[in-house]
C-alpha cells in the first residue's frame, strides 16, 4: 500500500513537472477577439491544440491546432465573443507519445505571463493582423511567419435534438442551403451554437362552397347538379378517422343534422364527382349552449 501511494505521488510530480513545460495566457482584446499565447520550455512538441469549454473541468472541445507545434512560443486569435464562463486550456503531445493538459483559464484584460519574460526566447508580435501572427526575436527581426486561419465551428440543433457539429466550408454550405432552399431560420444562441427554427406556415381556413355549416347549426351540402353527374362524400374526424359516407347524392341541396357528428369541433370531408376527388376540406360543428 505504501509503495502504491509513493508510486502515485511520483506520477503526479512527473505530470506536474511535464505540464509546467508549457505556459499560456488568454487575453481579452475586445470586439470579440481573444488572444491565446503559449510558451514552452522544449521544442519536442508534436501537437499543440487549444480547447474551449463553458465548464472549467469538462466538455472541452478543440478550436485550433497549431501548424507549427515545434515552435516554443506561438499564439492564436479566437474571433468570437466569449462570456465570463468561457474557459481555455491547451492540450499538447511531446515526442514519444506522452500528452498533457494545462490548467484551464479565463481571459484577462492584459497579458501577464509571456511578454518579455526572457529576451533569449522569441516574443509574439501582437501588432500583426489577426490572420497572421509574426514571431520575432529580441532584435525585432522576424524568425518565422505562421499564418493561422480560423475555421468557423458551430453546433446546430433544433428545440428537441442536435443536428450535428459543423466546421469550415461544411458550416457555410449548411447555412447557405437553409437560407436558399427553406423558410427555416437560424438563431445564434451562443458564439458556437446555432438554433434551427423550423418554418411553420400559418394555416388559413377557406370555407368550402359546397359543404359548410349554416347559422342554424346544420351541415349544408350544395352541389352543382348536372345531367349524369354522380356525387358522393366521405366524412372524417380531425384526426383522419373515418366516420361515414353518403353515396349517390342526386339532390342539389342536402342538410345534415349535427347529431350525425359525435361532438362539436372540426371535421374533414372528401367530395367526389363521378369517382374523382373534387374537393378536400373541413368544417366546424358548433357546440349547443
Amino acid at each position: 500500500m505504501k509503495f502504491l501511494v509513493t508510486f502515485l505521488l511520483t506520477l503526479l510530480v512527473v505530470a506536474s513537472q511535464a505540464q509546467n513545460n508549457l505556459r499560456f495566457e488568454v487575453v481579452d482584446r475586445g470586439k470579440g477577439k481573444t488572444s491565446i499565447a503559449w510558451l514552452s520550455d522544449t521544442d519536442s512538441c508534436v501537437q499543440v491544440s487549444i480547447q474551449m469549454s463553458y465548464d472549467s473541468v469538462k466538455f472541452f472541445r478543440t478550436i485550433f491546432s497549431s501548424l507549427s507545434p515545434e515552435l516554443r512560443q506561438n499564439g492564436y486569435i479566437y474571433q468570437r465573443p466569449i462570456t465570463q464562463q468561457t474557459f481555455f486550456r491547451i492540450f499538447y503531445v511531446v515526442q514519444g507519445g506522452k500528452y498533457f493538459f494545462t490548467e484551464s483559464k479565463k481571459a484577462v484584460k492584459e497579458a501577464t505571463l509571456l511578454i518579455n519574460t526572457n529576451k533569449e526566447k522569441p516574443n509574439i508580435n501582437w501588432d500583426k493582423t489577426d490572420r497572421e501572427i509574426g514571431i520575432i526575436n529580441s532584435n525585432n527581426h522576424p524568425l518565422k511567419s505562421n499564418k493561422l486561419t480560423e475555421e468557423p465551428f458551430a453546433t446546430i440543433r433544433t428545440k428537441d435534438s442536435t443536428i450535428g457539429h459543423f466546421s469550415g466550408e461544411a458550416l457555410w454550405r449548411f447555412k447557405d442551403s437553409i437560407y436558399r432552399n427553406t423558410k427555416d431560420t437560424l438563431f445564434a444562441v451562443f458564439a458556437d451554437e446555432l438554433l434551427l427554427a423550423r418554418y411553420k406556415p400559418v394555416e388559413v381556413f377557406k370555407p368550402s362552397a359546397y359543404v359548410f355549416t349554416g347559422k342554424d347549426g346544420y351541415l349544408h351540402i350544395n352541389l352543382p347538379m348536372q345531367r349524369n353527374t354522380n356525387y358522393s362524400i366521405k366524412f372524417y374526424t380531425n384526426n383522419n378517422n373515418y366516420l361515414f359516407e353518403i353515396k349517390g347524392l342526386k339532390e342539389p341541396s342536402v342538410s345534415l343534422d349535427k347529431g350525425n357528428f359525435y361532438q362539436a369541433g372540426w371535421y374533414k370531408f372528401e367530395l367526389f364527382e363521378n369517382g374523382n376527388l373534387k374537393e378536400k376540406n373541413k368544417f366546424f360543428i358548433v357546440k349547443d349552449f
